[in-house]
């Protein structure tokens, strides 16, 4: 954003500029801690909920920090907790808060869950880093990735509606019935998740941050104008209840017990799928990152120090963190350069992180859900709606089926669908790649012998009884029916090709199906009296 002055004496200091954005985007990390925490920690949990904010700011601080140590820094590039991991965890963490343990064993599995799985996603980020397989995540088709994220757009969504329905009937079904009459919070919740939405739509830039401070400081000024009292509030659910967020992450390592590796080793689909999309989302945000710095970035030097930073905050009980494409690139557009804007962000959510327990307590429910739900319905409009005319409708119906998969079903049914899909997408891609580089008979293509009169007359009248098809690339079960068909076609024309020579000279593989393929050919030539060679 450009703004002009009359006066370049009255300008703001370039660095003060600096430290306003910086401010502005440590106020939207910090709400998103705080959204992400209230979604973690619901229920029974709770009391855990400031401690989840702490930790996914500090997350935040670590990864923007790492990006910040960097000789060659080009700013300003964020990185923060990510909403796709736990959008697929969520499920997971449901179970947890109902084992029948004690509140505090809960949240202390939750940590160890969302830590876990931070702390394997960094692994892989390591692996593909150091042996440079980023080159094969890339493979994956962009329909099936972009149904994984806009899925966990969907999930964030149908998780914030858990989070506000809890207790209570909030289906269509019950609603028309009328057996359910709709509470004030999901109706709060729905219409401050559509303010945002507006407000966003009239600035992109500041829209957010203006949104939550209204909403905060108007929900407070209508209760003190209202004369409610704060109980009463609390006791509707509208704020939090007292209380809240007294656990704090035990001083000593917790008891090996504690881990539970049955829990991870049981639920490994919906862990798997949580890394996977992890590692999707980490690439992903770093081609937005680059396109909004106009700036390369090196994948495999990013990739190791993501790894670095989630295994490191995995240790404390942090989510997957990486670089955020929609903040780095907000950031870019309003002006930030250097690391004055990162670095005032950085230092914000450190006195947050000291004070999230007061901040946590005067933060409307419905804040929180409605910024969560914003969140999931920003990426599901950025991975499925706005792209619909930019695909084609396979690839956009593909992507669709994946979202309603992972909505019906799981995520990591979703995750098996994306893959049959990615499959069978390259198998008829590769597939429809030309393997017949050339296809002649004895008439128009001859070899270097030099042969008499009588010779090269045979040939001219026998000439077409003998095809020589040259072949190229990879024979697999999907390019070879290219050559089954073209070799059935000689075999039953008029006249017949009596002899088939097949030129293997620049085949670079073929699998078993190809080999089995042409066992069935020579199978049929013989049965025409014709023979392949």
């Amino acid at each position: 954003m450009n703004v002009a002055f009359d006066h370049p004496a009255h300008a703001p200091a370039p660095a003060l500029r600096q430290m306003a954005l910086g401010a502005v985007f440590g106020l939207d990390n910090l709400s998103h801690a705080i959204a992400l925490a209230t979604l973690v920690f619901a229920g029974g949990m709770a009391a855990g909920a400031s401690l989840g904010a702490t930790i996914f700011l500090i997350a935040a601080i670590v990864g923007t920090g790492s990006l910040l140590m960097r000789p060659c820094f080009v700013g300003p590039v964020y990185s923060n907790v990510q909403n796709v991991t736990i959008a697929v965890l969520i499920p997971l963490v449901f179970v947890i808060g109902t084992l029948e343990i004690d509140d505090e064993a809960r949240i202390l599995k939750v940590l160890i869950l969302l830590g876990s799985t931070a702390i394997l996603t960094g692994v892989i980020m390591l692996v593909i880093s150091v042996f440079d397989l980023g080159r094969f995540v890339r493979l994956m088709p962009y329909s099936v990735t972009a149904g994984y994220l806009a899925a966990s757009g969907a999930l964030l969504i149908r998780s914030a509606l858990y989070l506000v329905c809890a207790g209570r009937d909030c289906s269509p079904t019950a609603l028309l019935s009328g057996q359910s009459a709709l509470p004030p919070l999901p109706i709060l919740t729905v219409g401050f998740a559509v303010a945002l939405w507006g407000l966003v739509r009239l600035s992109r830039n500041f829209g957010l941050v203006i949104g939550i401070v209204l909403g905060i400081a108007g929900f407070h000024l209508i209760v003190q104008m209202a004369g409610i009292p704060v109980a009463q509030i609390r006791e509707a659910g509208l704020l939090p209840q007292a209380g809240m967020g007294t656990v704090l992450w035990p001083t000593e390592l917790p008891p090996i017990s504690m881990l539970d590796p049955g829990l991870l080793l049981a639920n490994w689909p919906v862990v798997g799928a949580a890394v996977l999309i992890s590692v999707f989302g980490a690439m992903l945000n770093m081609t937005g990152a680059e396109l909004a710095l106009r700036h390369d970035i090196d994948t495999r030097r990013e990739l190791a120090r993501a790894g670095l930073v989630n295994i490191c905050t995995g240790t404390i009980g942090s989510s997957v963190t990486y670089i955020s494409g929609s903040t780095t690139t907000s950031a870019a557009i309003l002006g930030a350069r250097g690391r004055i804007a990162p670095l005032t962000t950085c230092i914000l959510l450190a006195i947050s992180a000291i004070f999230i327990g007061q901040i946590y307590a005067v933060v409307p429910t419905f804040v929180s859900a409605g910024l969560l739900m914003f969140f999931g319905a920003a990426i599901l409009d950025n991975w499925i709606l706005a792209r619909r005319h930019r695909h084609r409708r396979s690839d956009w119906l593909l992507s669709i089926a994946i979202v309603a998969v992972a909505l019906t079903i799981q995520m990591p049914a979703a995750v098996a669908l994306g893959i049959l899909a990615a499959s069978m997408i390259f198998a008829v891609s590769y597939g429809r790649l030309p393997v017949l580089r050339s296809s002649s008979d004895l008439l128009s293509r001859r070899s270097t012998v030099d042969r008499g009169l009588t010779q090269s007359r045979f040939l001219d009248t026998h000439g077409s009884d003998v095809a020589v098809v040259s072949l190229q690339g990879f024979l697999f079960f999907g390019s070879v029916t290219q050559l089954s068909n073209h070799i059935r076609t000689l075999l039953e024309r008029t006249p017949p090709v009596r002899t088939v020579i097949l030129d293997f000279g620049r085949v670079s593989r073929l699998d078993g199906a190809a080999i089995l393929a042409l066992r069935k050919l020579d199978i049929l030539a013989s049965r025409k009296g014709a023979k392949v060679i």
